[in-house]
Formats: structure tokens, C-alpha cells, sequence
């Protein structure tokens, strides 16, 4: 795959606005401006829209001796690099994300042992999948065209645009695991 940057990818939000291509997002130019206050912002929203692959991290850690003050009996740092939790321990068992009063943000559960899949800031454009790609500069193109060329309407059919990628590359993205299987359950048998 050729070598995929930041700048490549504002400049195909920009190239299908007819606006001028950048060299670099602190240039100085209205669309290097632009493209700079959108972009961490949107590759951040695209990330967490959907559970793409090549952002999914899975990790361990111990609790913390703050438990939360009523409900849940333990709690576990969240993960600094976390955009969107997605599963704690592969069960249904109960959890949530919260912050302490100081500030802190966690996940409160009774596990006394937890393990988390989840979603990641990635901000190496290398690592991104080329639906993402396209799904990334459709949202960012949304994002941009009113502030460059002032017609809403342009935006709100990069909106849709965007919306039609992302529907394709969740299920390209999607295709990329094993068939989850349904075991039995007694309970659900006997209906």
C-alpha cells in the first residue's frame, strides 16, 4: 500500500471540494487551516463509529483501591489510549464508564479480575484500512465544506456520502472474524 499520510488524506476531502491541496496542515492556508482544527476531531468520530480492526486493542490490569461510592465493589483505570470501551472480560456481567470525583475516569464493576477490548486512539495513518480511508475523508470533507466554500448543501451530501462508506466498510470490516456460534441454553430451549 502507498505510503498514507494525514495531509493525503485531507487532500482527498479538499480535492473533491475543488479546493486547493495542501502540503502540510501548518501551512498557511485557509484549507491547511481548516483541515488542521477538523482532522484529529473526525479520525477520532470515524474510529469510534464503528469496531474497524486494525483499532482494536485488548488488555488486563488490577483494580484500584478506589471502588466507586455505591453499586459497583471495584474499579479499573480506563485505559489511557481508549476512544470506546467495547467489552470488559467477554461477558454480559455489569459495567460501566464513570469518573470519580477527582477527575479520574474508570470502569465500575464486581469482577475482581477484568480484561477490556476496546477501540484505540490510532493516529498512524499506516495502520488505517483503506475503507477507513474513504470513510474518514467523506466525514472530514462534511466537516470542511461549509467552512470553504460556504454551501451547506455540499456538506450535507458529503454527509450522506459518508454514511454510505461507513455502512460498506462495517460490513467489509466485519467479514474479517470467525462466525459467532449461539450455544444452547437450557432455558432458551425449552420455549
Amino acid at each position: 500500500m502507498a505510503t498514507i499520510t494525514d495531509v493525503k488524506i485531507c487532500n482527498i476531502a479538499l480535492r473533491e471540494l475543488h479546493a486547493s491541496s495542501i502540503t502540510s496542515l501548518t501551512e498557511s492556508s485557509l484549507e491547511a487551516e481548516t483541515c488542521d482544527l477538523y482532522y484529529t476531531i473526525a479520525r477520532n468520530f470515524v474510529l469510534v463509529a464503528a469496531p474497524w480492526n486494525f483499532a482494536i486493542k485488548r488488555t488486563g490490569t488490577q483494580a484500584t483501591t478506589t471502588a466507586p461510592e455505591w453499586g459497583y465493589s471495584l474499579s479499573y483505570v480506563y485505559p489511557t489510549d481508549c476512544l470506546r470501551m467495547l467489552e470488559v472480560n467477554n461477558e454480559l456481567s455489569g459495567w460501566r464508564v464513570e469518573t470519580l470525583a477527582d477527575g479520574t475516569k474508570i470502569i465500575a464493576t464486581d469482577l475482581t479480575s477484568a480484561k477490556f477490548r476496546y477501540i484505540y486512539e490510532v493516529t498512524d495513518p499506516q495502520k488505517f484500512s483503506a475503507s477507513f480511508i474513504f470513510s474518514l475523508a467523506k466525514f472530514l470533507k462534511h466537516l470542511i465544506a461549509v467552512p470553504l466554500t460556504g454551501q451547506q448543501d455540499k456538506a450535507q451530501l458529503a454527509l450522506e456520502e459518508y454514511q454510505g462508506f461507513l455502512t460498506q466498510a462495517k460490513t467489509d470490516d466485519g467479514q474479517e472474524s470467525s462466525q459467532v456460534i449461539f450455544k444452547s441454553d437450557s432455558l432458551i430451549d425449552v420455549r
